[in-house]
């Protein structure tokens, strides 16, 4: 299971509450928590505590998370959210370390007093970063990932991907040195190799299981007296009564204590699993013949769809320009409309779905490849990746998006996941496309002229704007227009589909 990737566990979890899958993940996942939070908390009891309210939180917004492509950045935010919450209410010494290592020369030569220095203000600083920053800080220096890695995660090259760690970690010395943290890139990044990641105490993963595990039965029992019949689920119910309880931070960590033991008692009852749960192989054996099934069944309906668009249909009456227009009309100006566009360019063949690819985004050609690659693989991360929007239309989008219901916002978390979810699901995927042309409008700008082909052999022409953003990325522009339409995705009056068509 080790090789399995975080999202098949999530989801064997999510869909089917397989403690098992759980458990992978919170011990892939223990160490880079425990770690974050004893920088913050400075205090080795009070960063396990926080360890365990992460990964509680984890299984308690499971069905909410999901979607995402990783959980390093979410657990990073969460881990430092509450241990930040933990050194206001215990009222720490925090303010004057910071204070005090503000006023003192960092020694770049003396590693281990350079460390001291950055550690408790080493989160702060990278929740300044930019998402893609401090995904690619994370993955390399927390998760110990190759420049391989990062780059297939990203769809670049390993040396593309290591220029972006290198520019992410010049941002984050900038950052630190702003607040008198100066050191040297090369020893910031010796220091996080070296330091950024700790073994988490023995038996730290398995409380977090306990504990995260005994809140998720709590709603699926049917009465209060079935779950007290059992002396294992109350020492449950303890644990998360405990974990609950809005008493001052001193109390709860007491308490905790006494619950460690009572909770190391219980591992070794729990030591053989339940022979009725499934075994993990058979688990992701069976998710993955459910998505070659769905794969399958998307094949069928293109299928489907092809064959509806050639079959002839019956004459109807429609409205027109006031006078009655037969709807076949609409079928013969298409048809005439394919023809006159395709001849522009008959030397210019179309490119096949079968051929669309994740080509990466170096170049604005390689982000048209993608974007149409993600579109018809339903790749929302790509996707997210490789669509951008205008400074006009940023600005407008956040205030519709800060204006939207609270269910929404917790839904989607933010704008760009808001357009890509529309982008994925209310518009049909091209069936080929071919590029016509390509002008650069500046260093960092250029306009393709393509063409798309849809179902019902219709051909669309269209310029799309791309621009060259900071982390080294082409994305397509989303024009502002596109935000007079951000009010009718939520309510789902529209039923327009997504520019070209």
């Amino acid at each position: 299971m080790a090789d399995d990737s975080d999202q098949i566990l999530f989801h064997a979890y999510v869909r089917n509450r397989c403690e098992s899958s759980f458990s992978e993940l919170v011990h892939r996942h223990v160490d880079f928590v425990h770690s974050t939070a004893l920088r913050i908390v400075r205090d080795p009891n009070l960063a396990e505590d926080v360890t365990q309210r992460v990964f509680l939180a984890l299984a308690q917004h499971a069905a909410k998370l999901q979607g995402r492509a990783s959980l390093t950045g979410w657990l990073h935010e969460t881990a430092r959210n509450l241990a930040i919450n933990t050194v206001r209410s215990e009222k720490r010494r925090r303010q004057r370390e910071q204070e005090a290592a503000a006023m003192n020369p960092l020694d770049s030569n003396d590693s281990d007093t350079l460390w001291e220095q950055i550690a408790p203000r080493l989160d702060e600083a990278l929740a300044q970063l930019s998402a893609i920053e401090r995904d690619v800080i994370l993955w390399r220096y927390f998760e110990r990932r190759t420049a391989e890695q990062i780059g297939g995660r990203l769809g670049l090259t390993a040396e593309a991907a290591q220029k972006r760690v290198a520019r992410a970690l010049e941002r984050l010395r900038g950052i630190l040195a702003a607040r008198g943290l100066t050191a040297p890139t090369a020893s910031l990044a010796a220091l996080l190799s070296a330091q950024a990641l700790h073994s988490a105490p023995v038996g730290l993963a398995a409380s977090a299981i306990t504990t995260a595990s005994a809140a998720a039965v709590l709603p699926a029992a049917s009465t209060l007296q079935i779950l007290m019949a059992s002396t294992k689920v109350k020492i449950g119910l303890a644990a998360v009564a405990a974990a609950s309880i809005t008493t001052p931070l001193v109390l709860q960590h007491q308490t905790n204590s006494r619950l460690r033991d009572e909770i190391a008692r219980l591992r070794i009852e729990l030591a053989t699993p339940p022979p009725a749960q499934a075994s993990d192989t058979s688990e992701l054996e069976r998710l993955r013949a459910e998505h070659e099934e769905l794969l399958r069944l998307r094949g069928q309906v293109t299928q489907l769809r092809q064959q509806l668009a050639r079959q002839p249909k019956a004459p109807t009456k429609v409205i027109s320009g006031g006078r009655d227009k037969p709807a076949a009309d609409d079928l013969a100006f298409e048809s005439e409309n394919a023809k006159t566009l395709l001849a522009k360019a008959p030397g210019i063949p179309m490119i096949p779905a079968k051929e669309f690819r994740n080509a990466g985004y170096d170049t604005p050609l390689a982000s048209l490849h993608t974007m149409n690659w993600a579109a018809v693989n339903r790749d929302t991360n790509v996707m997210r990746h490789v669509i951008g929007l205008e400074p006009e239309a940023r600005t407008r989008a956040d205030e519709l998006f800060a204006q939207m219901p609270e269910a929404i916002r917790q839904k989607y978390g933010s704008v760009d996941a808001l357009l890509v979810d529309w982008r994925m699901n209310l518009a049909d995927p091209p069936e080929a496309f071919r590029v016509l042309s390509q002008r650069e409008d500046g260093p960092d700008t250029a306009t393709l002229t393509v063409q798309f082909q849809y179902p019902n052999m219709r051909v669309r022409e269209n310029e799309l704007s791309f621009y060259h953003d900071q982390d080294g990325v082409w994305r397509q522009v989303m024009p502002s227009q596109v935000m007079d339409k951000l009010p009718y995705i939520i309510s789902g009056q529209t039923q327009s589909t997504a520019s070209g068509k």
